[in-house]
């Protein structure tokens, strides 16, 4: 089963994380993917509903960068 690992903030559509970890995932063998989650800043219900994905989407872990950072502690 692949497992998924990701990057949230925003804007990150342009972040180039994917591109270096899928490469990476990629040399090493691994099964998995990268991906891209670009949430609103100062949304706090598209926070939450992305935190509470996690589990049911099976993401397996993530960055986070700013703004977000501070916020993504309250479900953890």
């Amino acid at each position: 089963m692949k497992k998924i690992y990701g990057i949230i903030g925003y804007p990150v559509v342009n972040s180039l994380s994917p591109t270096l970890h899928n490469a990476a995932l990629k040399a090493a063998g691994i099964n998995a993917e990268y991906r891209v989650f670009d949430l609103l800043p100062d949304d706090p219900e598209a926070l939450a509903n992305f935190c509470y994905e996690v589990q049911l989407n099976k993401i397996d872990g993530f960055s986070v960068t700013r703004p977000d950072k501070q916020e993504v502690m309250a479900y953890m």
